[in-house]
């Protein structure tokens, strides 16, 4: 049986402008992820893609409903969800595997056993060879590797993504999509990824969900049964693309 990995139950996140004003950015939303998916979430600016990102890793609380990952409440920011933003936030006086061992340190796990681990994930990503160069002398796909080789040292029941190709060129992206493919293939990692490109929804997760402004209840969903590597040219590739572009309203759809 599929484990749910991330359960929200009628999840309200509300917001009070300076003038009294409240605006509900998420009115009842009903989501589950199951172990071992990647979920992309798209929808147009506004509607709360963030919002749920930061409610998932802790450092917002929802107005009203029930959060939680792998069985437990979400009560604030926790090793079993990690995040990589679309800012690399790597430190650029630390070397390549310090940047990665950094959040063991902060758990407290031996200098010889962290920078072991740390090189273990490196490799995965392939930038072993990178490991003792200075962070800063990478290239931004590079530097992008190691922020996901951190994220996956915890071993987090969660990877949170929010649009964290989104600073690359089209070529970088591209090679990052491929990585990225490869990378939840050998670590069997569960993945939310926030986007607002449809050719990457479509690439990269097993099913694409649309929010809208005000979401409430179950949101609409595309699955994404196709086999990896994912032609991106292929028409039936192109014809799940149409179908997850009608989820969107016309404004935001002809703007991606």
């Amino acid at each position: 049986m599929p484990e749910t990995i991330v359960s929200c139950a009628g999840l309200v996140r509300t917001f009070t402008a300076k003038d009294g004003t409240e605006n509900a950015v998420l009115k009842g939303l009903d989501l589950t992820v199951e172990r071992g998916e990647c979920v992309v979430i798209i929808g147009p600016s506004g509607c709360g893609k963030s919002t749920l990102l930061n409610l998932l890793a802790g450092f917002d609380k929802p107005t009203a409903g029930s959060l939680t990952v792998a069985g437990s409440a979400v009560t604030g920011p926790g090793p079993e969800r990690a995040v990589v933003f679309q800012d690399y936030a790597l430190l650029p006086w630390l070397t390549t595997v310090q940047n990665v061992a950094i959040g063991l340190r902060i758990k407290g796990m031996k200098k010889k056993e962290r920078l072991q681990k740390a090189r273990h994930y490196l490799d995965i990503v392939g930038l072993g060879h990178a490991a003792d160069r200075e962070v800063y002398r990478l290239s931004g796909g590079m530097q992008q590797r190691v922020s996901i080789a951190r994220a996956l040292a915890l071993e987090p029941a969660i990877l949170l993504m929010d649009e964290p190709f989104g600073a690359l060129d089209a070529i970088q992206r591209g090679i990052m999509h491929t990585e990225l493919t490869r990378i939840r293939k050998e670590t069997k990692s569960t993945v939310l990824f926030i986007t607002h490109s449809l050719e990457e929804a479509v690439f990269l997760g097993d099913r694409v969900i649309a929010l809208s402004h005000g979401t409430s209840g179950a949101p609409a969903e595309v699955a994404v049964p196709l086999a990896y590597p994912r032609d991106a040219l292929a028409p039936e590739f192109l014809d799940i693309m149409r179908e997850v572009r009608s989820l969107l309203p016309a404004q935001a759809s002809a703007a991606v």
